[in-house]
């Protein structure tokens, strides 16, 4: 089975968008909640214009480009925030803080931590609104980035609050937790929901998969260079 939209954007499929919305529905073809999709559905494919149109009106038209930016820049925000390196040296950290050793173990609890972040943004989401969401968690990311940076700057000094700092080793398992919880809660999953929730419905195919060429790409400068 393919998307009821693209059936939609094709001549003579009109049997085939009702049987796939019934498939991925798991309704009858009686269902007049499925009628009705497909009805909307079949409407917005005879208002798509074609591709170089629709780049055009993102271009040219304030109501299309600027939603664009915002999400793009959030993304952008979201891939250099510093969560690929803390989710890199996080075994390593673990390790080092916790004395064990086992490099299985320390992942193994890295991937339990992000579990619970995911979970509890879960309920938050149907809560809380979206920017509260994210603004508490780039709070909460940038305070335990702090703490880490303090730690690692607390071991090149000598005073007795650096040596006192330096020897606490619950301060970066604590920071590291805090992070890897307050990540996926909201600065590190909005912007996805962001992507087929903020764009105008007749572009937001195109502008979706536009900002998702445009993050993977910041993604791989990011690796390449780190």
């Amino acid at each position: 089975w393919d998307t009821p939209y693209w059936y939609s954007c094709q001549a003579d499929k009109e049997k085939s968008v009702l049987a796939a919305l019934q498939h991925f529905r798991g309704g009858v073809q009686s269902d007049l909640s499925v009628l009705a999709e497909m009805v909307q559905i079949q409407e917005c494919a005879r208002n798509d214009d074609t591709l170089v149109a629709n780049l055009r009106k993102v271009i040219t038209d304030k109501k299309y480009y600027t939603p664009f930016i915002i999400l793009n820049v959030l993304f952008l925000m979201m891939n250099f925030s510093g969560k690929f390196t803390i989710d890199h040296y996080t075994s390593v950290l673990f390790q080092h803080s916790s004395g064990i050793k086992s490099e299985y173990f320390s992942s193994v609890v890295t991937a339990f931590i992000h579990l619970i972040g995911s979970c509890i943004f879960i309920p938050l989401v149907r809560t809380f609104p979206r920017k509260l969401l994210v603004v508490t968690s780039a709070l909460v990311m940038a305070l335990s980035l702090t703490m880490l940076g303090v730690t690692m700057y607390s071991h090149t000094q000598l005073s007795s609050a650096a040596r006192w700092i330096s020897n606490s080793s619950w301060i970066p398992l604590l920071a590291a937790t805090a992070y890897l919880i307050a990540a996926p809660v909201g600065f590190c999953s909005i912007p996805y929901i962001y992507a087929a929730e903020f764009f105008p419905t007749e572009v937001r195919s195109l502008l979706s998969g536009l900002t998702i060429c445009t993050t993977n790409l910041s993604l791989l400068l990011l690796v390449t260079t780190f």
